[in-house]
């Protein structure tokens, strides 16, 4: 019957094989953490590249709401990345040292099971002993028979055994001589005695014994010693970080240094959270790095953004331009952006098509190449079409030129022509200067006189 300590290690482990079942359980729950958490986190890995893609293909309003995005669910990434490389660094040094441990306890079970047999000497007299009556042994058990194959409550308790709560004792198991003491114990020395070998004080019952015969009442040369340890230390097993000569020079040390270890880590486990959930709108809502970055790139302030200040305007523009549910964040941000077209040559495909296909950063890189290019060609195109009419310009004002330089004395074209009447210059609308002499001010206006009487 399944009992509330089952979801306590220091409970399940009551010999050395079940703790060897515990530690095997405990080991696989923990890695078994580590793969979920690494998909989790590769998986924003096609969205920051689509977003770094779109840069390059939409607009600049999308490219103005995608940068707080983008700056959001980088650093998400990457301090989730860090966090887990960490975690698997101290997950995969605790999971070896675990494993010793688990390694042990069936060692010790087998070492155990090596017992004295209890045996008739045949004799009543300890001055004629048969020399064939020596001491004997029992055979030793392993495997399956020394250590169940499984432990019963693994499988529905296993994920609590790495609950923080769950880990503050444990025990430990080692081997000690099964010393003599001031209470009876086996194995010891007897004489038969109603078909049992006995000494008054202990006995083993064994048919075989006949009569009053010398006797040896068998029992264990090596005990397992079972050690409990508590996190008593303010929730902590141990006060201060152990060295690693103190663990080789106390056994108790040691044990208290790998539940310490076992206690931090599960901890850190407990409060990772690598589900961060890139398509919901909340996820960035409430972060004020992401309010900062919409402030400046979308935000009508004129001033470093403050959240007591500006924190409530932010937010109201944050629902105005990306929603304020899964659905609207959907339909203003991730659908018109997935939804921006990617020529076939950037895809390495057949057929153009969009934002959404892109996966990977590689691709990524080839559509920004790719419009990098297409922008170098329309400036050049610019630049040549400027170029081009620049010459055409040039050429228009050297025949202007030469037209201003033949005018006639008392004759400047006033279409192509400007007068300047202190220097008696004619010189060329548009640019390059030719100078050619005016005839005097009394003689022009006389001219246009002439020309407006007649």
């Amino acid at each position: 019957v399944a009992k509330a300590d089952d979801k306590k290690p220091a409970d399940v482990a009551t010999d050395a094989c079940k703790l060897g079942r515990v530690l095997q359980a405990i080991v696989t729950q923990l890695e078994g953490k580590l793969q979920p958490a690494a998909a989790t986190i590769s998986a924003k890995r096609p969205l920051i590249a689509q977003i770094m893609a779109a840069t390059g293909q939409g607009s600049a309003e999308i490219h103005l709401l995608a940068a707080p995005i983008l700056l959001k669910l980088t650093t998400a990434a990457t301090t989730a990345e860090s966090k887990l490389k960490a975690l698997t660094t101290k997950t995969t040094e605790l999971a070896a040292k675990l494993r010793v441990e688990a390694v042990k306890a069936p060692a010790i079970t087998e070492a155990v099971s090596v017992q004295v047999k209890t045996t008739d000497t045949g004799d009543t007299n300890g001055a004629t002993l048969n020399q064939v009556d020596n001491t004997q042994f029992t055979q030793v058990q392993t495997g399956t028979t020394a250590c169940p194959g499984t432990l019963t409550q693994a499988a529905e308790y296993a994920a609590d055994w790495i609950q923080p709560e769950n880990l503050k004792n444990m025990v430990f198991y080692r081997l000690k001589i099964n010393e003599q003491t001031g209470s009876a114990r086996l194995p010891t020395l007897g004489k038969g005695a109603g078909g049992a070998c006995t000494n008054g004080a202990a006995s083993v019952a064994n048919g075989g014994i006949t009569g009053t015969n010398l006797c040896i009442a068998g029992g264990p040369l090596l005990v397992a010693d079972k050690r409990t340890h508590a996190a008593a230390h303010n929730g902590n097993y141990i006060a201060q970080p152990v060295t690693y000569m103190e663990r080789e020079a106390n056994p108790d040390k040691n044990e208290q240094a790998l539940a310490q270890e076992s206690l931090g880590v599960a901890t850190e486990w407990q409060g990772a959270s690598f589900n961060f959930d890139a398509l919901e709108i909340s996820s960035y809502n409430t972060d004020e790095a992401f309010k900062a970055a919409v402030a400046t790139a979308v935000g009508n302030i004129k001033e470093p953004y403050k959240s007591a200040k500006h924190g409530d305007i932010i937010s109201r523009l944050i629902s105005n331009k990306y929603g304020d549910s899964k659905d609207t964040f959907k339909n203003k941000f991730w659908e018109p952006l997935s939804k921006l077209p990617v020529p076939k040559v950037a895809l390495g495909t057949d057929s153009d098509g969009t934002v959404a296909q892109i996966s990977v950063t590689e691709t990524t890189a080839k559509v920004l190449l790719h419009a990098a290019k297409q922008r170098q060609s329309k400036t050049e195109k610019r630049a040549a079409n400027a170029a081009g009419k620049n010459r055409r310009r040039e050429r228009r004002n050297k025949a202007t030129a030469a037209e201003c330089k033949a005018t006639e004395e008392g004759k400047c074209d006033e279409e192509k022509c400007t007068c300047d009447k202190d220097k008696k210059e004619c010189k060329v609308k548009k640019g390059a200067e030719v100078i050619c002499y005016m005839m005097n001010t009394p003689l022009l206006l006389a001219f246009l006189l002439l020309q407006i009487t007649f």
